[in-house]
């Protein structure tokens, strides 16, 4: 069945209003995102009828501000359905799963979030750091002033930096333990002064401000999934009605039809998508960056690298390939 969904913020919640049609019947739903909205039908006997109504329709909900979104918006559900009762209640703990998240914006400016492949900060008798593999210096990947970070749960009085070895790229011989054990992450005072080091093979910019989007997990704990695949297939049904079931996960066919799959992009927060099993204890995803530019790191071939925040407070660094 076709539907064109149509998206608003309004004192801070976000709502929906959709239109679905087939023949001459034409169901339109609208509501708070994340819970099911309320829906009322019109029957036409022609679809000329059908499509000027349709039409006018979305005229009017533009003018209100609205803008139409590829997301897929919650369906109404019937209250008197137990089965419909019980997929409204698991859209409730998916959507109790949506973590906040920022994509970087990159450039140049004087308001600086962060810098990428150009000076980092050290103190006045640092040395610039080096491979613990070649001795050779490190190149500067990243430096991510918290104090300025836009989620208050990742802000701290500190700087964290990320190097990397990149004389595998040189023509010079050099041991592969360059590049898996070529990585410097790390937590720095603010005190210092900016100093140039080898400049990379990445853009060298900055980040100068952040856009906010949500995302959910990439996978459901152990126990939650578990609880979803012994759900009956009547339920599912509806849960999945309207989205693109992709044979192999309710749960991944569901959060890319909400618009909120964890993404393989550079991000601040939100969920790592990891390929290959962690083996690091984390309590959150500071940072991850992608391959691609501004950063250009060896991350194995359209890799992408984690900044994670560890129990202890210290930063760690993880990266796999895709």
């Amino acid at each position: 069945m076709p539907t064109r969904t149509f998206v608003i913020e309004e004192a801070g919640k976000k709502r929906f209003w959709d239109v679905s049609w087939e023949a001459g019947e034409v169901e339109i739903s609208s509501g708070v995102w994340g819970a099911s909205g309320r829906a009322r039908n019109r029957s036409f006997t022609s679809v000329g009828e059908r499509d000027a109504f349709i039409e006018a329709e979305v005229r009017k909900v533009l003018k209100k501000g609205y803008v139409e979104s590829s997301a897929l918006a919650p369906v109404a559900d019937d209250p008197h359905s137990d089965v419909d009762r019980k997929a409204a209640a698991w859209r409730k703990k998916f959507e109790a799963l949506v973590a906040p998240a920022w994509a970087p914006t990159f450039g140049e400016g004087v308001d600086v979030h962060g810098r990428v492949r150009g000076p980092m900060t050290l103190l006045p008798h640092e040395s610039w750091p080096a491979c613990p593999s070649c001795k050779r210096p490190l190149h500067a990947v990243l430096e991510l002033d918290r104090s300025r970070l836009p989620d208050k749960a990742l802000r701290a009085k500190e700087l964290v930096q990320l190097f990397t070895c990149e004389s595998w790229s040189n023509e010079e011989a050099t041991s592969a333990a360059c590049i898996f054990d070529g990585w410097l992450a790390r937590r720095h005072a603010p005190a210092g002064a900016l100093r140039d080091g080898p400049a990379g093979r990445g853009q060298r910019t900055n980040i100068i401000g952040w856009t906010r989007f949500e995302e959910l997990p990439p996978e459901l704990d152990e126990s939650l999934g578990a609880e979803l695949e012994h759900e009956a297939c009547e339920v599912t049904e509806v849960l999945l009605r309207g989205a693109e079931d992709d044979g192999v996960s309710t749960w991944r066919s569901w959060a890319k039809a909400s618009g909120k799959a964890a993404r393989n992009v550079h991000k601040l927060g939100g969920f790592p998508t990891f390929v290959q099993e962690c083996s690091l204890s984390f309590t959150r995803q500071l940072f991850q960056l992608e391959c691609n530019q501004p950063f250009d790191v060896n991350l194995g071939d359209i890799g992408a690298g984690h900044l994670l925040i560890r129990p202890s407070g210290d930063i760690a660094f993880f990266w796999a390939s895709h």
